[in-house]
């Protein structure tokens, strides 16, 4: 459950028994749970973006590469 033990979500428990009152802790836990929902969404998101912007990068610094070789050889070339 993504890192979180049994004595992480006791003491998240306790927690929450101390901080809000007992009948508002399922609307608290729903809340909670919608925003890590939403969290996680944003962060695959941003991997996803990441990602392509680094696929595109690679194929942008190899066209470049390409290209100065292409150079390179036609500056030989020329030269002989």
């Amino acid at each position: 459950m993504n890192g979180i033990g049994f004595s992480e979500l006791l003491l998240i428990g306790l927690i929450l028994v101390f901080v809000v009152k007992p009948k508002h802790i399922p609307e608290v836990l729903r809340t909670g749970a919608k925003l890590f929902q939403r969290v996680q969404k944003i962060l695959e998101r941003t991997r996803k973006l990441l990602d392509r912007e680094s696929k595109l990068l690679t194929l942008a610094q190899n066209e470049a590469r390409a290209a100065e070789a292409e150079k390179q050889a036609t500056a030989e070339q020329t030269d002989s």
